[in-house]
């Protein structure tokens, strides 16, 4: 794949046009395919309960 590779935790990472030759932190996208607004169903501060420390997702609501 070109600019970019899958690493073993299945995410892929690229550093083509990535921002500043420093910043070290990963360019993340979470799509969700629903009608239905994440953060009135989950509240504001779903995204720290779903991910932890190394960003990997844990779903903690079965709905």
């Amino acid at each position: 794949m070109e600019g970019g590779d899958i690493d073993e935790s299945g995410y892929y990472s690229s550093s083509y046009g990535s921002g500043s030759e420093g910043d070290s932190a990963p360019l993340r996208f979470i799509i969700i395919r629903h009608g239905e607004r994440v953060d009135v169903t989950y509240g504001g501060g779903w995204t720290q309960r779903a991910f932890d420390q190394s960003g990997r997702y844990y779903p903690f609501d079965s709905n």
